[in-house]
């Protein structure tokens, strides 16, 4: 019997009722029509390209042929290799920042205004004549940016320079303008409680007419990001806030879960958030991280999954590391959130800059109607022989087909010169729970093949019997993932 093993995280405050993991994996449905419906992948690793001297990513922009960086107060250009040249400084350290370019100059927005550096020779500068935007957008050759008193500003056309009479505010509701972003000509001013929506009109005096008015606002400024022909931002109006949108045309559409929107709840500042997106393998991905965790929203199949990196002294799952995203040179890049790395996101690598990457999947049993159902093996359905390769030499405890201790007559525990350098010889785990994830049992382990065991099977046998219960499938193994389900063979209980 298949048991309900895709799908994306939905965990509520009721866990009998859900709590569903999904942790860096993603679904890809099968479209074939034929076969398994679809199967998990392992999320994409990180490859260090290089490490900055300047330590916390803030923003990442391709213009004139380079990689522009933030990291720390040091803006960096890449050009043909990745050692990033300095550039120049900006005032502060810490916070998100945005950067733009009108195809001669890059403009970095920061809590303290703007800089500019030139596309061609990486000159710097402050723009002085510009107010408090931490803030920038470009559209039909404007450079324009919200301003910290709630109205939006522009440079001149084709240029920088920012002449003190270039501003207007939102109309459509006295909410402070926070972002800006422009999306297919058209320019986005997101408030605290609204959104307008404007095109470029003929006035030089106000070059910016507004067609559109939402009555639906942003939570986290820079949580405003476009993908797939359509906006997304994490949400609030004067109801409340914490609900993630997409625009369809201009409606907002929700994209959150409930289970979703109870995590958002429960983080300290989710004002702060911020979001980066990207596609890799014909997958949109919407990222939205926040100080406590990071969540990944696949446009193509509208699941929801966790993306995690394990501390390695604690085992504690903490936020990806990755902070901001460019696609350079046929490569996806992101930048270190906390210090100076900057990586490929690399879906062939299996370890997060020689960090073991914590995969796990936890799901409920088929509905038994609150019966006793005894359950008599378990099968994993994947890709098997998955090994790396490496080598295999040194001792393990010998386990029996239920995970047990092997034993030689004298009650001594034998023991087997098979134990392998990491995914050499790659196994899972699985528990599960019969509380409604309150409890679990021990993880019981099966080998997921060496390298070339295609024929291997994980098979859990006598798994006892309960009403209700729920399945915790994990590894960290440096290996190839491809779960494509998980069947169950079980039988009702006489008089359950």
């Amino acid at each position: 019997m298949r048991s309900n093993f895709l799908g994306g995280a939905y965990t509520l405050r009721s866990h009998p009722l859900a709590a569903q993991t999904c942790i860096n994996l993603y679904v890809e449905p099968n479209e074939s029509g034929s076969g398994e419906p679809g199967a998990f992948y392992g999320t994409p690793g990180l490859t260090r390209l290089s490490t900055l001297t300047q330590h916390g990513c803030r923003a990442m922009h391709v213009a004139g042929g380079y990689l522009w960086a933030v990291y720390g107060n040091s803006l960096y250009r890449f050009g043909d290799t990745w050692a990033g040249v300095l550039v120049g400084t900006i005032p502060s350290f810490f916070g998100p920042v945005e950067m733009a370019d009108n195809g001669t100059s890059l403009v970095v927005a920061h809590p303290d205004g703007w800089h500019s550096a030139n596309l061609s020779t990486g000159a710097m500068a402050a723009i002085t004549d510009s107010p408090q935007m931490s803030d920038v957008t470009f559209i039909d050759n404007y450079l324009l940016g919200a301003n910290t008193n709630g109205t939006y500003q522009w440079a001149n056309l084709n240029s920088t320079t920012i002449d003190a009479l270039n501003f207007a505010s939102a109309e459509g509701s006295p909410d402070k303008t926070i972002r800006t972003l422009c999306d297919h000509r058209e320019l986005w001013l997101f408030g605290t409680n609204s959104i307008e929506v404007a095109v470029v009109s003929g006035d030089p005096d106000l070059p910016f007419t507004r067609t559109t008015f939402i009555e639906q606002g942003i939570l986290a400024p820079h949580s405003a990001a476009k993908e797939d022909n359509s906006v997304f931002w994490l949400g609030a109006n004067d109801s409340g806030h914490g609900v993630v949108y997409v625009a369809e045309g201009y409606t907002p559409r929700r994209i959150s879960t409930f289970a979703i929107e109870q995590a958002i709840a429960g983080y300290a500042n989710p004002e702060d958030a911020t979001a980066y997106t990207y596609q890799q393998d014909g997958h949109h991905f919407y990222v939205l991280n926040f100080a406590e965790a990071t969540w990944a929203y696949d446009i193509n199949s509208g699941v929801w999954a966790q993306r995690a990196w394990r501390e390695p002294g604690t085992g504690e799952l903490l936020r990806h590391r990755g902070n901001a995203h460019a696609f350079h040179r046929g490569t996806h890049v992101l930048g270190d959130f906390e210090d100076g790395r900057l990586y490929k996101l690399d879906i062939e690598a299996y370890t997060d800059d020689g960090d073991p990457i914590y995969r796990e999947r936890t799901w409920p049993q088929v509905d038994t109607e609150n019966k006793w159902s005894k359950y008599h093996f378990g099968e994993l359905i994947a890709d098997m022989g998955v090994g790396n390769g490496g080598r295999v030499s040194f001792t393990d405890p010998l386990l029996d087909e239920d995970g047990d201790f092997l034993l030689d007559e004298g009650g001594e525990q034998l023991l087997a010169d098979i134990v392998s350098e990491p995914g050499a010889d790659p196994k899972v785990w699985l528990q599960w729970s019969d509380d409604g994830g309150q409890n679990w049992s021990s993880a019981h382990e099966r080998p997921l093949g060496q390298i070339g065991q295609f024929r291997n099977r994980a098979i859990w046998r006598r798994m006892g019997q309960a009403r209700t219960r729920y399945y915790r499938l994990w590894t960290a193994e440096p290996v190839r993932i491809a779960w494509r389900g998980f069947n169950l063979n079980n039988t009702d209980v006489a008089n359950g």
